[in-house]
């Protein structure tokens, strides 16, 4: 990893690791899960394929080091503070689970976020869909500029009642993957990895075109 910066947050700071590329006025954020940090196998393998190309920043939520800190007004702050710190013209935003739910919040309300993809979407409680309302509203109006990436074995993504409530929405399933897009096996994990990656390749290019 390289040197990490310190990015202030109302009155205290976060760690992120940022890659500047000159020749591009994109930024991307990556926003990690509630249950990991910047480490994250996809948030790690994303940051360093993406930084070849743009400005790309990764970072740790301050609950990493502070439990007490997760919470969704105290953390969408953070994400937005990174975005700030890029100060590119116009930002995508990626984000694994909770960072995904997070971002996708910003991207509802702030229109210099070209598109959000989120990796493992929580969409209801585990294969409980009695709250899944609340979210719809917000998923649809991000729909035209969101990707869903979801693991089919995700029992955090209904993705036959998302398709029937959000019917404009882009999905890619990965077949056999959990809300982690781990497999049965290493080899199928890693396969998910790979194609998870070049998914969001694919569509941070798209965007940018």
């Amino acid at each position: 990893m390289s040197e990490l910066s310190n990015i202030r947050v109302d009155d205290y700071n976060i760690q992120a690791d940022i890659s500047l590329n000159g020749n591009s006025d994109i930024g991307i954020v990556i926003s990690h899960g509630a249950n990991n940090d910047m480490e994250n196998i996809y948030v790690k393998n994303l940051f360093y394929r993406l930084k070849e190309h743009y400005n790309v920043i990764r970072f740790n939520f301050s609950f990493v080091d502070k439990p007490e800190n997760k919470n969704i007004s105290i953390n969408t702050n953070e994400i937005v503070a990174c975005i700030g710190a890029l100060n590119c013209k116009e930002s995508i935003l990626i984000g694994k689970s909770y960072g995904a739910k997070l971002s996708t919040h910003i991207a509802e309300n702030d229109r210099a976020v070209r598109g959000v993809i989120n990796l493992g979407y929580p969409l209801h409680k585990a294969d409980d869909l009695s709250e899944l309302s609340n979210e719809i509203k917000i998923l649809r109006s991000v729909s035209d500029k969101a990707l869903f990436i979801i693991g089919s074995e995700d029992p955090l993504f209904d993705v036959r009642a998302f398709k029937r409530l959000v019917p404009q929405a882009r999905i890619i399933e990965i077949e056999g993957g959990d809300h982690s897009f781990k497999g049965k096996t290493d080899e199928e994990s890693l396969s998910n990895l790979k194609r998870v990656i070049e998914a969001v390749t694919s569509k941070v290019d798209e965007l940018v075109r």
